[in-house]
């Protein structure tokens, strides 16, 4: 025992020796912009994202790894251990959309103040994939015992839809057990179902009364959207009308755009997965538009079917969803508007919980489009994960981070989707903490120096933990 708290004593000295360089190296990550973008040959998720994985290899083979591409779709870095069996580390590449008009700081163009460091992936998730892999580099350098091997697995399609983790176990074997700094602690024992899916209609274009050219919201499916619009025809009656909604309303403002009216509403950004620390613009827009007589007619109606609809825009009661289980509740948030002069398309996240299945949910939202109208499109589902605090890979994370930290808060079930899902025997353990202000898709993400320094120690206590 006394061998052992020697060396992790120098565990943690070597991880604070390398800790300029571990920055250095997360630097340079965060200033690729790697959001999803087209298909090419020998990047399936685009340039952006395959730039940032060849650079996280080569940052992994400078530290000694064993490293390979699969294809762009992900990649892989290796310490060898005394056996085959693996614990695996999975962490992401690709980042959400930022909106560079909504940042102090430019989301990739990363900064550091006040002790943090602010890019887009600062804590999700590049932040802690460098700083579980110089946990491994770390535990391999100082001669730690290591019966498993560590396998890191760089994803490129975390937040569109784990493609490059299918196309991992369709080529590879997956690890025995491991882990995604991912989430939050002390670990997550579970993950709601998430449901994608969209509410659309068509409608014939026509003039009249209160003009509407268009409208827009969202960024992405998972992110509950900060800003919505609507183009509307410059008229008197219609100025009138909109100054009316503003006057009442500080979430409304009205400007102009390319000749017409844009009224504008302002909420508060947050991952899809916890829209109670958000304000969805989407909603605010809908209820305003629809106390108008609008045109088209169908615009008209269509609004004011989906402003009914979704007056709960977190939990699904108005929708006529909403439900629970002992762990877990229903969380679904409009999150994507787009309406023109011939039809609407309404994207959607459900989060459902972990008893429950995505086809209970489709049938539902099937039900519910043919009582109002509607047309269900794009329905894709992802069934719950829970793996319970008895599990090995649980029972040993809970026990270093509780050690580490004093901390014997129950581990949780979250509404995110991380890789944990994909395979057997993961949990998302880290990198967020009870209390901690959530900056996950958010603008100005950042993550704070001294909790990346802890989170290396802690993960590489973790890794080894598993790989003895």
């Amino acid at each position: 025992m006394d061998n052992l708290r020697e060396q992790f004593a120098r565990l943690d000295m070597v991880l604070d020796g390398y800790y300029a360089q571990m920055e250095r190296d997360l630097l340079g990550l965060l200033s690729y912009p790697s959001v999803r973008g087209e298909a090419e040959p020998d990047a399936p998720f685009g340039r952006a994202i395959d730039d940032a994985l060849q650079y996280t290899l080569n940052v992994a083979a400078s530290l000694g790894c064993y490293t390979e591409n699969l294809d762009g779709y992900c990649g892989v870095a290796d310490i060898i251990g005394e056996s085959a069996d693996q614990v695996g580390i999975l962490a992401h590449l690709d980042v959400v959309p930022a909106n560079a008009g909504d940042w102090t700081h430019d989301p990739f163009s990363p900064a550091i103040e006040d002790g943090r460091i602010y890019a887009r992936g600062a804590v999700d998730d590049k932040g802690p994939l460098i700083a579980a892999l110089y946990a491994g580099v770390a535990l391999w350098e100082c001669g730690f015992p290591l019966r498993r091997s560590i396998r890191y697995i760089f994803g490129c399609d975390e937040e569109n839809g784990f493609g490059c983790m299918e196309y991992f176990l369709a080529h590879r074997q997956q690890p025995q057990l491991g882990f995604t700094p991912d989430a939050m602690f002390p670990a997550i024992i579970g993950e709601k179902g998430i449901a994608h899916w969209r509410f659309e209609d068509s409608w014939e274009d026509n003039s009249g009364g209160i003009r509407l050219l268009s409208a827009s919201a969202g960024l992405a499916n998972n992110i509950v959207p900060a800003k919505a619009e609507a183009l509307f025809v410059d008229s008197g009656d219609t100025r009138a009308a909109l100054q009316q909604l503003t006057a009442y309303d500080s979430h409304l403002t009205l400007g102009e755009r390319n000749g017409g009216l844009l009224l504008t509403a302002e909420g508060v950004a947050a991952h899809a997965s916890t829209p109670e620390q958000g304000e969805n613009a989407i909603v605010m827009l809908l209820k305003a538009l629809s106390r108008l007589e609008l045109s088209p007619a169908g615009a008209h109606s269509y609004i004011r079917r989906l402003a009914q609809l979704f007056d709960d825009d977190k939990y699904g009661a108005s929708l006529g969803v909403a439900a629970q289980d002992e762990l877990s509740a229903l969380t679904t948030v409009p999150s994507m508007l787009s309406i023109s002069g011939s039809g609407g398309s309404l994207t959607c996240d459900t989060r459902f919980p972990v008893s429950h299945s995505s086809d209970t949910y489709r049938r539902k939202l099937e039900d519910i489009a043919a009582r109002h109208a509607l047309r269900l499109e794009g329905f894709s589902g992802k069934e719950p994960m829970y793996v319970g605090n008895e599990s090995e890979v649980a029972d040993k994370l809970l026990r270093v981070y509780r050690k580490m930290t004093g901390d014997f808060s129950a581990p949780l079930v979250i509404g995110g989707g991380t890789y944990a899902r994909a395979f057997k025997n993961f949990v998302a353990f880290g990198p967020e903490m009870a209390g901690d202000q959530p900056v996950a898709h958010q603008a100005d993400e950042y993550i704070e120096i001294e909790r990346l320094k802890f989170i290396t120690k802690l993960y590489a206590r973790a890794i080894f933990e598993l790989a003895k």
